[in-house]
């Protein structure tokens, strides 16, 4: 062989002293670790804890070997990682690192595995049905594909999603069993991960509107990991023992083949040798990859109304563009055809529901599509502002009552307001309502057929010996059912009149006030007895000059305290002098709640009460800060960034303290919160949690009550932090909690969970419209695109268009009309074409903002004057 080659390398040789980090890289054999190599030796002595990182790994172990240093990790790991190098670290001249040194490593998968990319399951006709597959260290996979046929698709949908395999055997058979080799090209390197194609064509014959579940596994004899010098557990007989018999019922000449796809665990499994590839157990179904595939270019989204109203659009997944003529079905779980309809030039399709649907079938020549409609298959919309009450059934109601409690004997006088925008109620159309006393008996009930512009009046009444407690009000119209506490309680009423007067809106420590009394016919209240006692509960700190800004100490811990703070006699005058001494400096999170509850008592032992609520100030001064803005969905900000957070020190009155203070700023991370830890309210034992982490304080200058802090995160760390400045003076603090996370957050959700990439955050010019002005949206977008804008209300989709995108962002104005009073929802669904290269993202994102609607013609303002007679 005459074999000729050239090739040139660049080397960076570092000078004398100059102490660096050279080259990083993950080592795989003999076992898995990450190379530091150093331009000098380093000194062997010191601890590497805290030094050297990787994110999200811990227990880490180092071997220093001269200027090399290898980072072990308590166990296997694949994908992208950050490395952190910290300053400090000293070669053998205890020369310090000068500078920190982060950097992203990809650590490969080199035990044998296959995957395949992605996870759809609709794949584009192309003329070839072609399935990309990684494999490495394997010289050959098996082949397993099993059809599910399109009669049994609605059996199959009703136990599994379009990529399920729950009970397969009742909907399919396998078609394929091969064993494809990968060693046919010498060139390549199969102990690295490669890109392997599977033509499916070659493979079976396709059938329209079919699904194939292909599995791709492996045995240990097709393994090239090296095990020599190591335990080998069983051998290939062994692999496949016990699994020529099957023990179930005889059902067709498929069982045996069943018998092996349902095991999940090979002969001889051992659990302690799963991970290693020298081991039979590691071969195990857990380590297969399966996807299922249907072969169509149907797009389909469903959108179903309140008002028993679906509209489906009907597009090209190629191309993103509307298909006319598709023919669409709806059946229910059962399978029974419900609706049939016919998607227009704009691949609309308007259908009315007989009841609730389960699946969407669309077919257009060859050519199948597949959409299911029950509620846990609907596209999330936590992460978007929906809130408001649910339109039942496409009309709208509400009870009141003439006050708020009602004694037993008392007369009810109950209206109910209905809005039947469709007009879906006949006239006269009976409403109903039942009251159902506190031990849910039917205790009255009333029907109306008139009302006054939609108000429907409900007069009854209680018996003087009916039971007290919360009664409820239900009323029933057209499929609809509107509930209203009614409380039903005895009250005795206060025979004096009680006055406690402090001289302000607030209190502070030691504040002064008086209490008095006098009887409700006018004379005082001589020499009765009189007690005041106080229940201090947290409170919400806000001033109004510093909107926005967090006053109160989220991580402080203050448990409610009940104080009497007068307790005697209130004297000739009929009144008594007050003091408000609280000592809770300590425990405050910021402004207390001082809810009062005063007792005067007569000389024959009944008692008046009054109950009010006043803010206390613990503290002469506060301290509060304000985190600058961060994503419009998740609210967080990212790494590498400097964060200008706002501080501002006041008096307890709101105004900027005077002159220049120094405040003491800590910073904590949070290492782990438990799923029920979902709001601020949560932080009460952060300091005693041994998971958050103190990162480091620094004192900062406020200067006529402002300053500033720079917060700022570096990668490989992200995660949720701290924040917490506190008043030296006065002893306040006050804390925020905030979420970081790298500029490129968005990769690795996607790839964490597939929904989250696919929402689409855009928005309108203002939050409030009048009945005529132009609403304007501001959509991110690609070119090439569309655009499907739906305005929809609580019952059904007002309005639909289609709009093509332009590169960058797309302007899409409508104009606010009075249907769309009081408010509706704009929902965007982008479609981009499947062959598009541009970006990354989903061919198909989704989002809703709400919009405001208001029509001067339906507000109603009292008369200036009013006349009574």
């Amino acid at each position: 062989m005459s074999i000729s080659t050239e090739g040139a390398r660049n080397l960076k040789v570092p000078a004398i002293g100059d102490f660096k980090v050279l080259d990083v890289r993950p080592v795989y054999e003999p076992e898995q670790y990450l190379l530091v190599q150093f331009s000098d030796p380093l000194n062997a002595s010191q601890s590497l804890d805290g030094m050297l990182g990787i994110a999200g790994v811990s227990d880490l172990r180092f071997a220093v070997e001269g200027s090399e240093v290898k980072i072990y990790m308590p166990e296997h790991v694949e994908g992208q990682y950050n490395l952190a190098v910290n300053e400090g670290i000293l070669n053998v001249n205890d020369q310090r690192l000068p500078q920190s040194v982060s950097m992203r490593v990809a650590f490969e998968n080199r035990q044998p595995s296959v995957s395949i990319p992605g996870n759809g399951v609709i794949m584009p006709s192309s003329g070839k049905l072609v399935l990309p597959f990684d494999a490495v260290n394997l010289n050959a996979v098996d082949v397993t594909v099993i059809k599910i046929y399109e009669k049994n698709i609605p059996q199959y949908l009703q136990r599994n999603s379009l990529s399920g395999d729950n009970e397969l055997r009742r909907v399919g058979t396998p078609v394929v069993q091969k064993t494809v080799r990968l060693d046919l090209d010498r060139s390549l390197n199969l102990h690295r991960k490669n890109r392997f194609n599977i033509d499916l064509e070659k493979m079976l014959r396709s059938e329209p509107g079919a699904i194939y579940r292909v599995t791709l596994g492996f045995r240990k004899s097709y393994s090239l990991a090296g095990c020599s010098g190591k335990e080998v557990q069983g051998s290939d007989s062994d692999e496949e023992e016990g699994e020529g018999d099957y023990y179930g019922e005889k059902i067709d000449d498929d069982d045996e083949f069943w018998s092996r796809y349902d095991s999940y665990y090979p002969y001889g499994y051992d659990w302690s040798s799963r991970e290693s590839p020298c081991s039979n157990s590691y071969y195990n179904k857990n380590k297969w990859a399966s996807r299922n595939i249907l072969s169509s270019n149907l797009g389909l989204i469903a959108k179903r109304g309140n008002d028993n109203s679906m509209l489906v659009v009907a597009t090209d997944i190629r191309d993103a563009k509307p298909l006319s003529g598709v023919e669409l079905e709806l059946l229910d779980y059962r399978g029974i055809v419900l609706e049939k309809g016919k998607s227009d030039g704009d691949g609309f399709a308007s259908l009315q529901l007989k009841r609730k649907p389960y699946l969407l079938v669309a077919r257009k020549d060859a050519e199948r599509g597949y959409l299911k409609l029950d509620d846990g298959s609907s596209l999330p919309l936590s992460r978007f502002d929906v809130k408001g009450e649910e339109v039942q059934s496409g009309i709208k109601g509400f009870i009141y009552g003439e006050r708020g409690v009602w004694r037993p004997g008392d007369s009810l006088f109950l209206t109910f307001v209905l809005e039947d925008k469709d007009n879906k109620l006949p006239d006269n159309h009976p409403v109903t309502m039942e009251l159902y006393n506190p031990k849910g008996q039917l205790y009255r009930r009333l029907t109306q057929n008139t009302s006054v512009d939609g108000f429907y009046k409900f007069h009854t009444f209680t018996e003087s010996e009916a039971i007290t407690g919360s009664y409820v009000a239900k009323v029933k119209v057209g499929g609809a059912t509107f509930t209203k506490n009614v409380r039903v309680e005895t009250v005795k009423p206060n025979r004096l009149k009680i006055n406690v007067d402090f001289g302000r809106e607030s209190l502070t420590k030691g504040s002064t006030g008086t209490i008095s009394a006098m009887w409700l016919f006018g004379a005082t209240a001589q020499n009765l007895k009189a007690k005041v006692d106080i229940s201090l509960t947290s409170g919400n700190t806000t001033f109004k000059k510093f909107d926005g800004y967090s006053f109160d100490d989220i991580v402080s811990r203050f448990a409610v305290e009940n104080k009497t703070i007068f307790e005697g006699s209130l004297g000739e005058s009929g009144s008594a002098p007050l003091t408000a001494n609280l000592n809770v400096e300590k425990q405050a999170p910021g402004v207390l709640n001082a809810n009062f509850e005063v007792k005067v008592f007569e000389p024959g032992g009944d008692f008046s009460i009054d109950h009010f609520s006043m803010p206390y100030h613990v503290f002469k001064s506060y301290v509060g800060l304000r985190i600058p803005e961060g994503d419009r969905l998740t609210g967080m900000l990212v790494t590498g960034r400097d964060h200008a957070v706002s501080i501002a020190n006041v008096d307890d009155n709101g105004n900027p303290v005077s002159g220049t203070r120094t405040v003491e700023v800590s910073l904590y991370k949070e290492r782990w919160r438990w799923w029920w830890d979902e709001n601020e309210a949560d932080y009460s034992n952060f300091f005693n949690d041994s998971y958050n982490q103190f990162l480091g304080k620094q004192d900062v200058t406020i200067v006529a009550g402002k300053g500033t802090y720079n917060l700022r995160i570096n990668q490989p760390d992200w995660g949720r932090y701290v924040l917490r400045v506190k008043d030296k003076e006065s002893g306040h603090a006050a804390s925020k909690s905030v979420y970081i996370d790298w500029p490129d957050w968005a990769n690795r959700m996607g790839k964490e969970n597939p929904a989250e990439a696919a929402m689409l955050v855009f928005s309108a010019n203002k939050s409030v419209y009048k009945v005529g002005e132009n609403v304007t949206l501001t959509i991110p977008s690609s070119e090439g695109g569309r655009a499907l804008v739906s305005i929809e209300s609580g019952s059904k989709v007002l309005k639909t268009e289609w709009i093509k995108t332009t590169k960058g962002q797309t302007i899409h104005t409508f104009k606010a009309d009075e249907t769309m009073a009081p408010n509706v929802y704009v929902n965007v669904s982008l479609l981009q074409p499947h062959a598009q290269t541009a970006n990354d993202l989903p061919i198909r994102m989704y989002g809703t903002v709400p919009i405001l609607v208001e029509n001067p013609a339906t507000i109603r303002s009292p008369p200036s004057k009013w006349r009574i007679s």
